[in-house]
């Protein structure tokens, strides 16, 4: 049964002339890639109900680490080294190691495959920024900046979202939800560089329970708002990206 009344999701959103696409194989060797969902959101309760905001984020950006080696090694999300492949309608389209899918322009799913192999893999910690307008009291208004780091517990990360890229194949781990926990219930975020605690949940349910068909839409398309629901989303996104090449036959899948 569901509890909560009202999603807001926090997404990515990034305007620019650039497309992303996943590098194809160089070498002869047949690379691999995981692939999920990632939504952040808050929570508040009163009167027994529980009810969720929505953020604007101007950047974002997570931290994974290598659960392999003796002690974790800590290393950021990047897209790696990039190669304009060609330029269709003003639009350059960038090769790079790993990418973000988009629905809309804004991020949906994360596609990573610059990993070893061999190596086993999950979510540290999210950061992003986003702004606000203030009213000053002459009457004018002006624009502030904030940033906000969600460290996240690896031991609870781990049982939902460890990951290993396998070579010759995508691995789909679902939409995850990143609940940012409030340190005092209904005072706004009004301080620079706060830190606060991130907690990873699975997320299609959260999705489904909210009734926000907008986002609904950003990670489930037309399909039922299940794990397999946005499986066959992902592989349509990777369908409409990757059209041809070496990556657009893992988008079968969906079909």
């Amino acid at each position: 049964m569901c509890r909560i009344l009202l999603l807001s999701i926090i997404f990515f959103s990034h305007c620019s002339n650039e497309k992303y696409v996943l590098r194809e194989p160089q070498n002869g060797i047949s690379p691999g890639a995981v692939a999920f969902g990632l939504f952040i959101f808050t929570s508040q309760e009163s009167q027994s109900k529980q009810s969720f905001q929505i953020q604007e984020i101007n950047h974002f950006s997570t931290v994974f680490t290598n659960l392999s080696k003796t002690k974790n090694t800590d290393f950021p999300f990047t897209r790696g080294e990039t190669k304009i492949e060609k330029k269709i309608d003003n639009v350059k389209i960038l090769s790079s190691s790993n990418t973000i899918l988009k629905k809309e322009g804004r991020n949906v799913f994360f596609l990573i495959s610059d990993l070893d192999t061999t190596n086993e893999y999950t979510l540290r910690s999210v950061s992003y920024s986003y702004t606000i307008s203030i009213f000053n009291q002459n009457g004018t208004t002006s624009d502030r900046t904030y940033f906000v780091t969600l460290p996240m517990d690896i031991e609870l990360n781990k049982k939902l979202l460890n990951f290993t890229v396998m070579p010759n194949s995508i691995h789909y781990r679902g939409i995850f939800g990143i609940h940012e926990t409030i340190d005092m219930p209904g005072i706004p975020r009004l301080r620079i560089g706060e830190t606060k605690k991130g907690i990873l949940q699975t997320g299609e349910e959260i999705l489904k329970c909210s009734g926000n068909q907008r986002f609904q839409k950003q990670f489930f398309g037309d399909h039922e708002m299940t794990f397999r629901g946005g499986e066959k989303h992902f592989y349509q996104l990777l369908k409409e990206s990757h059209p041809s090449g070496y990556w657009s036959q893992f988008s079968r899948v969906s079909e």
